[in-house]
């Protein structure tokens, strides 16, 4: 399966920012967790939503409690399978408006 473009601009913005990326795309059969990566001392786990110049919902407001719920099943995986609880954890979004002025956002600790 071929890589969003919206996620390689998202991880290379949270580089910027001083993130490390850990892992991207995990997979589990609750879901994926988009990119995974240290802020310091705290595990973030990444939600990246992208919207076009004709959508009108912010893309922030796309990520439901239907999807919350999947994404911390997702990332109880992650933490179990590596054996990491002993991180802090948060779940940020970054968002992508594309349009006449393309703008991309990061929400920490979002949910």
């Amino acid at each position: 399966m071929a890589r969003d473009p919206g996620e390689d601009v998202a991880a290379r913005y949270l580089e910027e920012l001083g993130y490390r990326i850990v892992a991207r795309n995990y997979r589990t059969r609750w879901g994926e967790i988009d990119i995974i990566a240290r802020d310091g001392p705290v595990l973030a786990f990444v939600e990246v939503r992208r919207r076009g110049s004709g959508s009108r919902a912010h893309p922030a407001e796309t990520v439901g409690m239907s999807k919350r719920e999947r994404l911390s099943r997702t990332a109880a995986d992650f933490l179990s399978n590596r054996g990491w609880w002993h991180f802090v954890c948060r779940f940020d979004v970054v968002t992508i408006s594309e349009g006449q002025e393309p703008a991309i956002r990061l929400i920490r600790d979002a949910f």
